[in-house]
């Protein structure tokens, strides 16, 4: 069991293995073609490990990270998530919108109706203050865990 530090509040925690299932954001180090690009559904379980703490909380870093640039409706917030990754991560609607649910539940984000660019009503996700401090928080405690993560990877 690999866990950031108990009672720090930090949404990290989980069994790892490979492909390692960070909430559907699948990552494979061992891919076939290691030159070539590959996108990774943060939905499609069928060759993924069960979800775990680590990917929902991974999932929330990355959607308070991205609505931190700016406010943003749903599907935009996924569509910046990919193009942010590089064409790497595809967050489904089915990972998103719990995610964004529980995220405002929390108080870390607000949201109201508006237009969108395509004269569509839409709901747009606004980053809170507790948002930001949580944000602050949470990249911080992610840097941590990846780095030791990457410690134990590049031991020979």
């Amino acid at each position: 069991m690999l866990s950031a530090k108990a009672g720090s509040g930090a949404l990290f925690s989980a069994n790892l293995s490979f492909p390692v299932n960070l909430a559907g954001l699948a990552l494979s180090p061992l891919h076939p073609l290691p030159n070539r690009r590959m996108l990774l559904s943060v939905t499609d379980r069928s060759r993924l490990s069960k979800p775990t703490d680590l990917v929902q909380g991974t999932l929330d870093l990355l959607i308070l990270k991205t609505i931190a640039l700016e406010p943003m409706h749903g599907w935009a917030i996924a569509q910046r998530i990919r193009q942010m990754s590089g064409d790497v991560l595809q967050v489904g609607q089915g990972a998103l919108y719990p995610s964004l649910h529980k995220l405002e539940q929390n108080g870390w984000i607000s949201s109201e109706w508006a237009i969108s660019e395509n004269n569509r009503r839409a709901k747009y996700y606004t980053l809170t203050k507790a948002g930001r401090k949580a944000l602050a928080h949470e990249a911080a405690q992610w840097e941590r865990l990846s780095a030791a993560i990457s410690l134990v990877v590049r031991t020979v």
